[in-house]
């Protein structure tokens, strides 16, 4: 009887262990990862770490965990160290980053939306188990409302805007389209509205960037083409002439002869060589016929005008030309 009591004994004993082993107990830690005891599998830990670098003309910073505001068209550069446990990793949904770290740079802004993206690296473990991490670069809004409008005399464009909330400078910058050649390059606008030195009759582009106070701008905004009309009778004021050409005053310029100044155009040329009969009018340095004159107009030869004369000049019917009364001999009656 005792030994069957032992031996009972003994199988109860050996049944609990077994139950016992059987059995299954979690423990929860940190997230979502738990610890198993036993032969079931069990979620593991995954914990990437993504980083952002800018080196722009206006915003650096290295390794950020982010937000990071830079410029609309700025490269960047997204890193990551190796990941433990993991099997693979997508950077952004798209990109293979791998498992042991790596680096990837890129540039623009182009499909964010608002003016903002979160970068997202996205690691998955053997088992399915996944971590993530999410870095968010932004950049500064555009500025709204772009107009522009010319002064009388058509020498000066203004370009106004307004500004999104909670910005109050910007970027200015106006080309002359025929050559790209910056008439505007204003890198700390505080206004909202800039005036442009301009040429009447003649293609500009104007635009402006909303930007921080660290110096990141947003994407440029365009007004429409720029070409402001020069009066139609302008008034020169001395010592500035009428380019009758442009319609627009200007300095007038001091030639070196040989050349002469064409009064037309304002500009210095060879005198021309003019064959007879005819002659060089030196307003306007071109070879005409000379012009017939009705007495008592005589013929103004540089100019190849008929002028009255003017005293002390009188007319000479023999010369048809104007001269000093007592170089043609009169004999008054």
């Amino acid at each position: 009887m005792i030994k069957l009591t032992k031996i009972f004994l003994f199988s109860i004993i050996i049944f609990y262990l077994g139950f016992i082993s059987s059995k299954v107990f979690a423990l929860e830690v940190t997230g979502s990862t738990t610890v198993i005891v036993g032969n079931t599998p069990i979620p593991t830990t995954i914990t990437p770490d993504l980083r952002v670098s800018v080196n722009a003309a206006y915003v650096v910073v290295n390794n950020s965990k982010g937000p990071v505001t830079l410029s609309y068209n700025s490269p960047y550069t997204l890193s990551w160290g190796p990941v433990a446990n993991a099997s693979s990793c997508l950077l952004d949904g798209f990109y293979n980053a791998g498992i042991n770290g790596g680096s990837v740079t890129w540039g623009g802004a182009v499909g964010w939306t608002n003016n903002s993206h979160d970068f997202i690296l996205t690691c998955t473990a053997l088992d399915g188990s996944t971590g993530s991490d999410t870095v968010n670069l932004n950049y500064p809004p555009t500025p709204k409302n772009i107009s522009s409008s010319c002064n009388a005399d058509g020498t000066v464009a203004s370009m106004s805007w307004t500004y999104p909330s909670g910005y109050s400078l910007a970027y200015t910058r106006a080309q002359l389209i025929s050559n790209s050649s910056y008439v505007l390059y204003n890198d700390n606008a505080s206004g909202n509205v800039t005036g442009i030195s301009i040429t009447p009759n003649t293609d500009y582009r104007a635009w402006v960037h909303t930007r921080n106070t660290n110096g990141a701008y947003s994407n440029g905004v365009f007004t429409s083409i720029i070409n402001c009309p020069a009066p139609s009778n302008p008034v020169c004021v001395a010592p500035q002439v009428l380019n009758t050409v442009t319609n627009i005053c200007e300095d007038q310029k001091t030639c070196i002869l040989p050349q002469i100044l064409n009064n037309i155009t304002n500009i210095c040329e060879n005198s021309r060589i003019c064959a007879t009969p005819q002659i060089l009018n030196q307003v306007t340095n071109t070879c005409e016929d000379a012009k017939i004159c009705i007495p008592p107009q005589a013929l103004n030869s540089s100019i190849n005008t008929c002028e009255d004369c003017v005293a002390p000049k009188v007319f000479d019917p023999k010369t048809k030309t104007c001269g000093d009364k007592k170089m043609f001999n009169f004999q008054e009656s």
